[in-house]
């Protein structure tokens, strides 16, 4: 009983996010002369903050029997029918805004992406086109749409190659963008300076965190993770984003450096933030240095 009760209440929050009628309005942290947008606009019962802070409590569809499909090289389209299909078959983790609740769920950014689509009555592609991609001149940055298109470089998994334009082309919103390193820095550095959104939303963004042991463990904020480099220094480290192949995005406060980057593993993360965090010690120490040099009469 209690859980066809919980099954009952996801089928009504789900419905209530897809259809058109019950979403008030969205994120796209950027301002829109014609509509006021907001963090704290809501669904009738899931708030768009917490699909953003993966605290809504929707089951991830991803984790599981679909990863272990995928890395075994059984591609295929994932609409958003059929994913939210996926996850009425699951349990909800907790009701949505649960006090020190968080799991993170890939369908979040699908539902964020489909509410952007009906607030604004256009895709999801021409809405980035418009407010990231021209705005910031990021003329190789696209929506992986074609499975023919051979562009994208390869990535792995430990030693697999893993071919899945299907699946790519199907997530939109979820992680279906294809960039460079060069583009994906400019975006980044556009981010934390306020060429986006005015830069004091960035502090909403990081008010509260959520620690999340998968696909971390890292803690999560409002759309944007942290990555601490130490066991010691849990309140500090990277803020940016990880994204499925292998690529990431971080910036490094305390340093002032940016990351940008991919190791084209769909389970790489570790080597990349060791890797950083070597760049980020070797900085500290040649600018200490230079500080010394600099001190000598």
């Amino acid at each position: 009983m209690g859980r066809a009760l919980e099954q009952s209440l996801l089928d009504e929050w789900l419905a209530q996010i897809a259809n058109k009628r019950n979403v008030f309005s969205t994120v796209l942290c950027v301002e829109d002369q014609k509509q006021s947008l907001s963090l704290e606009d809501y669904t009738e019962e899931i708030t768009v903050k917490q699909l953003m802070s993966n605290t809504s409590g929707i089951p991830d569809y991803f984790s599981g029997d679909v990863f272990s499909e995928l890395i075994a090289g059984h591609d295929q389209a994932w609409s958003l029918d059929k994913t939210m299909n996926a996850v009425r078959r699951r349990k909800p983790k907790f009701k949505p805004g649960q006090k020190k609740k968080a799991q993170y769920s890939d369908i979040n950014y699908r539902l964020l992406g489909q509410i952007i689509e009906n607030i604004k009555g256009d895709s999801i592609q021409n809405v980035f086109k418009e407010y990231i991609f021209d705005k910031l001149n990021l003329t190789l940055t696209y929506f992986y749409r074609n499975p023919e298109d051979t562009t994208p470089v390869p990535f792995y998994y430990k030693k697999k190659r893993l071919d899945l334009p299907q699946y790519i082309a199907s997530i939109g919103a979820e992680g279906g963008i294809v960039s460079t390193a060069r583009e994906t820095m400019t975006f980044l550095r556009a981010f934390f300076n306020g060429e986006l959104f005015p830069i004091g939303d960035l502090e909403e963004l990081q008010r509260e965190w959520n620690f999340l042991w998968a696909p971390g463990p890292f803690f999560y904020g409002t759309g944007i993770s942290r990555q601490p480099l130490s066991p010691f220094g849990l309140r500090r480290g990277l803020i940016g984003h990880w994204g499925q192949s292998g690529a990431f995005a971080f910036h490094h406060p305390e340093s002032g450096l940016y990351f940008t980057g991919t190791v084209n593993q769909a389970v790489g993360q570790s080597a990349a933030a060791q890797a950083m965090t070597r760049i980020i010690r070797q900085y500290g120490r040649e600018k200490k240095a230079l500080r010394l040099h600099a001190d000598v009469p």
